[in-house]
């Protein structure tokens, strides 16, 4: 009899204790479950939270920013914009909504939204970076998306707005301004593989060939198994090889040709393999 009171009282305690979760919890834990790559167990504890807490912004967002990462948009629209109902200052949730949108091509209700989230987070520079790249991906509104950019590196002169503003520059041809920008973000962050290898590239497009071996080199030193970056950087030998010919140094040429048949054997072995 004892023991079956005491069973009846942990029962008891262990369901006040569920039913008594705020919605803070449910959050929580679904976000950890997601984090762990448990998608399914995490859609169960957000739906549940909703039952318990039908009106709360963050479970709706919670349950709306999942089922875009699952590619399930008619399941994040209702739910994003159900939070957005009942938060109407809730940035993120435009911002979320917004790539919702956007996979679904309703370019016109993403730019509402983008812009929505810049206006009440006007010092969050990611929302000038979203929007931007939107301007210049989608729209190819290469104005407005330069404005943006610049906006963020305002708000934060990081390695990683640096770098995205000399990748911007380099897709509309400015060389020299992606130039500066690939240079700050390496000052910034010289572990960033990536800004070396569009500076590499940029060098490439700039004729700069030497230049371009030394960013291929520091690429390889991070990272010896990329595989672009030796077809890269053979590219930017065999150019060298034949500007040295041209100039008559055939000892050059066929040492640049040599280093170019290298790099190129060696992108070979690594994409085979993957």
């Amino acid at each position: 009899m004892r023991k079956c009171l005491f069973l009846f009282f942990a029962l008891t305690v262990a369901v006040h204790a569920v039913s008594s979760q705020t919605a803070e919890e449910y959050f929580f834990v679904a976000n950890q479950y997601s984090i762990e790559g448990r998608f399914n167990e995490a859609l169960a504890v957000l739906a549940k939270g909703l039952r318990r807490h039908p009106d709360n912004a963050m479970l709706h967002f919670g349950l709306g920013h999942l089922s875009y990462h699952l590619q399930n948009s008619a399941l994040a629209l209702r739910h994003l914009s159900r939070a957005i109902e009942l938060d109407s200052s809730f940035a993120l949730a435009y911002a979320i909504r917004a790539r919702v949108f956007k996979s679904i091509h309703e370019y016109d209700r993403v730019l509402y939204d983008l812009n929505m989230a810049v206006y009440l987070e006007p010092e969050n520079e990611d929302r000038y970076f979203h929007r931007a790249y939107f301007f210049y991906t989608v729209l190819r509104d290469f104005t407005r998306a330069l404005a943006d950019f610049n906006m963020a590196i305002l708000l934060n002169p990081s390695y990683e707005n640096f770098h995205n503003r000399g990748v911007f520059y380099t897709s509309v041809g400015f060389y020299e301004y992606a130039l500066d920008d690939l240079n700050k973000a390496i000052q910034l962050n010289n572990e960033d593989i990536i800004s070396w290898l569009r500076r590499g590239n940029v060098f490439l497009s700039l004729r700069r060939y030497h230049e371009a071996v030394s960013d291929f080199t520091e690429v390889i030193r991070i990272n010896p198994n990329n595989r672009d970056v030796f077809y890269n950087r053979s590219f930017a030998h065999r150019e060298l090889a034949y500007f040295a010919y041209l100039s008559g140094d055939l000892e050059q040429a066929r040492y640049y040709l040599q280093r170019a048949q290298e790099d190129m054997a060696t992108a070979y072995w690594l994409d085979s393999q993957r």
